[in-house]
C-alpha cells in the first residue's frame, strides 16, 4: 500500500487506464485490480464467438474447448491463459456439469475450493503446496478454487437453496463494485483506523479486528451507493447501445 500511495499518477492516466488501457493492455497502475478488464473483455469475445459456433456445431464448440487448453505457448501472460480457461470451464459446466447428488461430495469440494482462494506464496498454510507450484502457488490456487467453488454450489442443489437467500443475492449484486473499490478503501479506511488504535493503546489483535470491522461496514455502504449510481447506470447505457446497435 505504501507503493500504491507513492505513484505519480495523473487524472488523465486515471481516465486512460479505466476506459482504454485496463481494457486492451490490462494497465492497472492506478487502480491495481483493473488488471482482470482485459480477462473478462478478452473472454467475452472468445465465449460468444464459440456460442455462436455452437448454434451450428455442439461437436465443434466441445472440440474447440477442450483444445484450448493446449494454447498455452501462444500466451506470454499466464494470468490471461487461466482467465480465458475460467471462461471455458463456465461454459462446459454450463452446458454438461452432472449434479452432484452427494452432499459430503458438495461440501467437500467447497471446502477445498475456499481453502485453495487463501492462498498466498509465502503462507505457511500453503508450503506443502508452494514446493511443487513454487512462486504459481497464488495463481494455480486461485484458478482451481473458482473452479471447484462455482461447480459445487451450481451442481448441488443443497448448497444452491443454502445459498439462494436475499442477503447472498445482494451481496452478489455489489460483489464487483466491493472488487472495484476495496484496494483504494483498504488505504483510506483500513489503515487510518489501525493506525489510530494502536496509538490509543489496543494490541495488534485488537486493533486487527477494528479495522476490519470497521472497513467491512465501509466497503459494504460504499459499494451499495456504486452500485446504484455506477454499475446501474453503465448497464443501463450499455443494454441500449447494444439495442441500438442490433436494430441497427
Amino acid at each position: 500500500l505504501q507503493v500504491l500511495a507513492q505513484q505519480n499518477s495523473s487524472f488523465g492516466q486515471a481516465i486512460y487506464e479505466g476506459t482504454i488501457g485496463s481494457f486492451l493492455f490490462a494497465e492497472s497502475s492506478v487502480n491495481w485490480v483493473l488488471w482482470t478488464m482485459q480477462v473478462e473483455l478478452i473472454g467475452s469475445v472468445v465465449l460468444f464467438a464459440l456460442l455462436y459456433l455452437k448454434q451450428y456445431s455442439s461437436r465443434l464448440f466441445l472440440t474447440l474447448v477442450l483444445m484450448f487448453p493446449l494454447s498455452f505457448a501462444l500466451f506470454k501472460n499466464m494470468d490471461l491463459y487461466l482467465g480465458l480457461i475460467s471462461f471455458l470451464l463456465g461454459s462446459l459446466i454450463f452446458f454438461y456439469g452432472r449434479r452432484i447428488a452427494s452432499n459430503a461430495w458438495a461440501g467437500l469440494l467447497l471446502a477445498l475450493g475456499l481453502y485453495l482462494a487463501g492462498a498466498h506464496n509465502s503462507s505457511l498454510a500453503y508450503q506443502g503446496i508452494y514446493q511443487f507450484l513454487g512462486d504459481k502457488t497464488y495463481d494455480y490456487c486461485n484458478f482451481l478454487s473458482g473452479s471447484l467453488i462455482v461447480y459445487s454450489i451450481l451442481m448441488s442443489p443443497l448448497l444452491s437453496r443454502m445459498l439462494d437467500r436475499p442477503v447472498f443475492v445482494y451481496l452478489g449484486k455489489l460483489s464487483f463494485s466491493v472488487y472495484l473499490l476495496h484496494l483504494m478503501l483498504l488505504y483510506i479506511v483500513c489503515l487510518p483506523v489501525f493506525n489510530y488504535c494502536v496509538q490509543h493503546g489496543f494490541n495488534y489483535d485488537s486493533a486487527f479486528m477494528v479495522a476490519s470491522l470497521v472497513f467491512l461496514v465501509a466497503i459494504l455502504i460504499c459499494s451499495d451507493i456504486y452500485s446504484r449510481v455506477v454499475d446501474r447506470f453503465a448497464i443501463f447505457i450499455s443494454n441500449k447501445l447494444a439495442q441500438y446497435w442490433a436494430g441497427a
